[in-house]
């Protein structure tokens, strides 16, 4: 019993050091993670924004990105300028397509709309990259406290030590022992296998 419980404490510590490895490293690197629309050539996630060029696709970081709309004759345009100054042009024809074109056509509000939930998405990356490296902080202080945390572990080792020192000292033990060695023999010599233990 104390052994299971040794172990039990163990895996407890090592599955709440595995939780906050892997916290740490989601934080570190947060992907993409969800996706949250998609009109034209963008598609928004939670972390970035994915642009398509022709064959070529690439994210954008969406930390620090500037979103502006714009209106041509043919065409609304979306702005959307990286943290680096770098800029990403996506265009949503908005003229009656021709009988035979199949190209989508897009109007203002729908690109605009969009514009307001990339906008959205950029305010809530900045906040959380605002507050990374206290959640950092927080999750590597919490590791190391439970890293170096070892009173329950500790606790049961020595529960677990008392008790094979109280069976040590008990007279029947060599007596048990004895008779136990005697029922492994009999089964060895009935199956032919050592019995498990």
């Amino acid at each position: 019993m104390a052994r299971k419980t040794l172990a039990a404490a163990e895996a407890d510590r090592d599955r709440r050091l595995h939780a906050l490895a892997q916290r740490r490293e989601r934080l570190r690197n947060p992907g993409s993670a969800e996706r949250l629309g998609e009109l034209g050539s963008l598609t928004l996630f939670r972390h970035c924004l994915e642009v398509k060029s022709g064959s070529l696709t690439h994210s954008v970081e969406l930390a620090g990105m500037e979103v502006r709309f714009d209106s041509g004759h043919k065409h609304h345009y979306l702005y959307c300028t990286d943290s680096s100054g770098h800029p990403h042009q996506a265009k949503y024809p908005h003229l009656p397509a021709p009988p035979d074109a199949q190209e989508q056509r897009f109007d203002e509000d729908m690109v605009q709309d969009f514009m307001v939930k990339i906008q959205g998405a950029v305010a809530q990356e900045n906040i959380f990259r605002e507050g990374l490296p206290q959640k950092l902080k927080t999750v590597e202080d919490s590791w190391k406290e439970t890293q170096n945390d070892t009173r329950d572990i500790d606790a049961t080792r020595k529960r677990l030590e008392e008790i094979r020192e109280r069976n040590r000292e008990d007279p029947r033990s060599e007596v048990l022992e004895e008779r136990l060695m005697e029922a492994f023999r009999k089964w060895e010599e009935l199956t032919g296998r050592a019995p498990p233990r």
